[in-house]
């Protein structure tokens, strides 16, 4: 039986909205934005260059369109193990043979401990020489996995989601998992041809792309769509059009009319879900950020007698206010210490990117603005736009508020979370010093009761369970957790083994994307004590 349908004409096209998300992505792993649209036409031109049938080529044009989704899920591992800028790793790893040991040599020493001071260089390379390699396989599979899972929501094809979890294999098998040939399913296949091709044009023009594939025919590309793509650009300019004002158009129309997926209402929600979860797994203290900002904001809103309208506009553009902290590195995000002014700046650039994001779709951009203003204050001095009382409305000062509350009240690298009551006082200073709203703090503070919310429901975890994991979240190692928990090693292991094998996971990272979408957010345990 056939997966696609026919779309009713009320429903926008998912793949406007996802095109949109796809720059998020782009600016995860440091490529040139409309890096993912340049993928998704080489790959939908390369599939109908091989004659398949629509429901494979609506399968290629969704790996290639959402692979770089599941992009935040390795940032604070990669992070942390190279001693370096995540988004450099990526950027300059997309064009790296991992075949090719001189090559990965290269890529260690240039890399590994480019991020602190130089006299620890020599132990940054030698931990990036004993870990680094299992920690990019680690990586890849949590991508792919968190990707798959996020796809997952939006009603994506099953076929096209095995293929998310084979965004890095290889036709030789030397790829992450090490599957081979032709069990890598076949929208995979070609997404790896177009994927060489646009990265190599990215850092080195249409030349260099095409040498590459040839070079890659029958290693790590399959022949077959390899020369299906030699083919085509060598019958015309295909390269030279990825640059042209029109791309997203030209690459809309690659997904097959017969069956165009449509964004439902339910599918908006779990939209912007996957959004959320994007941009809070991007490091271990956001997660569940903005889940909790989102909840919180419309119960507040609720207090206040905000109408539905209002209300839903409100819930998305919480879940979505951070979906620009895609582009900041992990060296900033994870930073124990205080940032530097130019870090300073790359922070607050995150509320431009979300708005800009969203802005490129017509779906999400009615969003878009008040996503934006998230760090907006009353007097002008808040973030990127420096707006005033005048040009924010109610539901950008709920969501200020919402976000001031449950940043407070949560861990982050500098300190610890700020006791409820403290959050509280500090929120009214800034009421009475002009920069948040003094009905949407008291709204917040009334609503909130005094804890944040959390993660405190797993679905098919057990209590037990989820204490391991919402502790592995925040980047505890499993003897950190043992010791948290007054448990062996051994016992923390036998949890993670059960909760990896119930959400059907191999990484962290899955792991807690699967159970936040499967639990729910509300009231911690009150502290012993």
């Amino acid at each position: 039986m056939p997966h696609t349908r026919p779309v009713p004409s009320s429903y926008p096209r998912l793949a406007e909205a996802v095109a949109a998300l796809s720059l998020a992505g782009d600016l995860g792993m440091g490529f040139p934005l409309e890096h993912a649209l340049r993928v998704t036409y080489l790959a939908g031109r390369t599939a109908e260059a091989l004659g398949l049938d629509p429901d494979q080529r609506l399968n290629v044009f969704y790996v290639s369109l959402l692979h770089g989704i599941g992009c935040t899920a390795d940032a604070h591992d990669l992070a942390s193990v190279f001693a370096a800028d995540d988004i450099t790793l990526k950027y300059a790893g997309a064009v790296l043979d991992d075949a090719d040991q001189v090559a990965t040599l290269r890529y260690v020493f240039g890399f590994a401990g480019s991020s602190g001071p130089a006299f620890l260089r020599p132990v940054a390379i030698a931990r990036a020489l004993r870990r680094g390699d299992a920690a990019f396989r680690d990586g890849l599979r949590a991508h792919c996995e968190v990707g798959e899972l996020l796809v997952a929501r939006l009603g994506v094809p099953d076929v096209a989601r095995a293929g998310m979890l084979a965004l890095f294999e290889r036709w030789d098998g030397r790829g992450a998992q090490q599957v081979a040939g032709n069990d890598v399913p076949l929208a995979a296949r070609i997404f790896h041809v177009a994927k060489v091709a646009v990265a190599h044009f990215d850092h080195a023009g249409p030349a260099a792309a095409i040498a590459a594939v040839e070079a890659a025919a029958g290693r790590e590309l399959e022949p077959a769509p390899a020369q299906a793509f030699l083919d085509l650009t060598a019958g015309e300019p295909v390269m030279a059009s990825l640059l042209e004002a029109d791309l997203l158009d030209r690459t809309l129309e690659l997904e097959p009319s017969e069956g165009r997926l449509e964004l439902a209402a339910e599918r908006g929600d779990a939209l912007f879900g996957a959004i959320a979860d994007m941009a809070d797994i991007k490091s271990p203290w956001l997660v569940g950020h903005s889940r909790a900002v989102s909840t919180l904001a419309v119960a507040a809103a609720r207090r206040l007698g905000v109408g539905p309208a209002d209300l839903e506009l409100l819930g998305r553009s919480a879940l979505a206010h951070d979906l620009g902290r895609v582009c900041v590195s992990n060296t900033i995000l994870d930073r124990p210490g205080p940032l530097a002014p130019a870090q300073w700046e790359v922070v607050r650039l995150h509320a431009y990117h979300t708005e800009r994001i969203l802005l490129r779709s017509a779906a999400l951009a009615p969003y878009a603005a008040t996503a934006g203003l998230h760090h907006e204050r009353l007097d002008g001095t808040g973030y990127h736009r420096g707006a005033r009382a005048p040009s924010l409305p109610p539901v950008a000062r709920i969501l200020a508020a919402a976000d001031v509350y449950q940043a407070m009240t949560s861990a982050r690298p500098q300190r610890d979370a700020i006791e409820s009551s403290r959050a509280v006082e500090l929120m009214r200073a800034e009421v009475r010093a002009g920069r948040l709203d003094r009905d949407a703090v008291e709204a917040i503070v009334a609503t909130a009761q005094g804890r944040p919310l959390r993660l405190v429901g797993g679905g098919r975890l057990s209590p037990r369970e989820v204490e391991v994991l919402e502790l592995l979240a925040r980047g505890l190692s499993t003897r950190e957790v043992a010791a948290r928990l007054s448990i062996t090693e051994k016992t923390v292991r036998h949890h993670v083994e059960h909760i990896y094998d119930k959400l059907g996971v191999s990484t962290r990272a899955a792991a807690v994307v699967a159970a936040i979408g499967e639990g729910r957010l509300g009231e911690p345990p009150a502290r012993s004590g």
